[in-house]
């Protein structure tokens, strides 16, 4: 049997859900003295018992969660597979015990000329953490052989099929995982990231003697000096910038694709790929501002060095969506008394629009530069073919 409610909040509560004092289930209105319920984490089923319960609530909730049917599903209790299990389970025993006793063992004969082992299919799985234990998300996974890879969750959880025998090995930037060799069975792997030791090879021997003339002495000490001066020059030119990248997720640490990452005040900007990575270069001390629809924008001032800053971003709220709940029995719809027009949600959408129109044309002033910049470089190349 289903249990159906809509709840819907035609004119959200003119009052600051931040200004309330908090309560054990959500927090208390003075204005209206009355405790308004949290909902934004709860449950469809949890909801439907909530609010049918009592006559006169109020509540705050997720845009999600209204103008939509919310159900409740419960399940028979006439249910007959416990009985049909318990009667399977006598039936299998004795199967199993005729299959063991008809196994007969059959001598086989060897021809001699070697072997060779059967690779198979096999499944693998496990975690991926750090020297500290945390998990550690997008590694790769890699089978050494076949080069095929798959990367970790949030969770630092993979899963991989493999040929048996394989060897496989995880690594993540400069961290690195030992190699592991695979069995003939399904099995799970945990790998602990480490950092990758680099070997430096240093041949010892005797300096041979060379006889070198003053003038050949000051041309290498000269050489020397300008390389140097060329090194601290490219240094200082480069102390300025800095790269930052990083992945963006939502309130449930799922990648955001597609998310606007950009540098504050300028048309510096990119976006995140499929897995919600991103990577940009600005100067140091700038701002980067992070926006996605449906959620708030997040901004980050960086230092002067390169950083991965890992953004989770937050679901963003229409004025809180507090309001005075009645529910109907006969409709069975929850409906939320008005306080105020809907004048404020237009406002937020209009100025929404804005900051979409605003940072598409930066985006199209910036590819423009780019293509202009480009154009000018094809130009003096070909003049400079022509000048030779």
């Amino acid at each position: 049997m289903k249990k159906a409610i809509k709840i819907s909040i035609p004119e959200p509560c003119h009052e600051d859900w931040a200004k309330m004092t908090p309560t054990e289930k959500g927090k208390f209105c003075n204005v209206c003295t009355k405790e308004v319920f949290d909902f934004t984490e709860t449950s469809d089923e949890e909801l439907v018992k909530r609010v049918t319960q009592g006559k006169n609530l109020c509540g705050r909730f997720k845009k999600s969660q209204l103008d939509r049917e919310v159900k409740l599903e419960r399940k028979s209790s006439n249910s007959i597979l416990p009985y049909a299990a318990s009667l399977l389970m006598p039936l299998s025993m004795m199967a199993s015990e005729v299959k063991n006793n008809s196994e007969i063992e059959k001598p086989f004969i060897s021809l001699g000329i070697g072997s060779h082992p059967i690779k198979s299919i096999i499944y693998v799985s496990g975690y991926v953490t750090d020297a500290d234990g945390n998990p550690v998300r997008n590694a790769e996974v890699v089978m050494l052989e076949k080069g095929d890879w798959v990367r970790t969750d949030a969770q630092g959880f993979y899963s991989l099929k493999c040929v048996s025998g394989s060897t496989l090995f995880v690594k993540k930037g400069d961290l690195r995982s030992q190699d592991y060799t695979l069995g003939t069975k399904n099995e799970r792997v945990d790998f602990s990231l480490i950092p990758e030791v680099k070997t430096t090879i240093v041949t010892v021997g005797k300096i041979a003697s060379v006889e070198i003339t003053q003038g050949e002495i000051e041309e290498i000490v000269i050489s020397e000096i300008e390389e140097v001066e060329e090194e601290i020059l490219e240094e200082k030119q480069n102390s300025s910038k800095v790269v930052i990248k990083g992945t963006v997720t939502d309130e449930m640490n799922m990648p955001l694709p597609g998310a606007n990452v950009i540098v504050k005040g300028t048309a510096n900007g990119t976006q995140t790929d499929f897995d919600g990575n991103y990577e940009i270069e600005l100067e140091a001390n700038q701002t980067i501002s992070f926006s996605y629809l449906g959620y708030d924008t997040k901004e980050i001032t960086v230092s002067n060095i390169s950083n991965t800053i890992d953004v989770k971003m937050d679901a963003y709220y229409l004025g809180g969506l507090v309001g005075y709940v009645i529910v109907s029995e006969v409709s069975e719809q929850v409906v939320v008394d008005p306080y105020q027009s809907n004048s404020y949600y237009d406002e937020e959408q209009r100025e929404n629009r804005e900051k979409r129109r605003a940072y598409a044309e930066k985006e199209n002033a910036f590819k423009k530069v780019k293509a202009d910049r480009k154009k000018a470089a094809r130009l003096l190349k070909r003049s400079q073919k022509k000048d030779k």
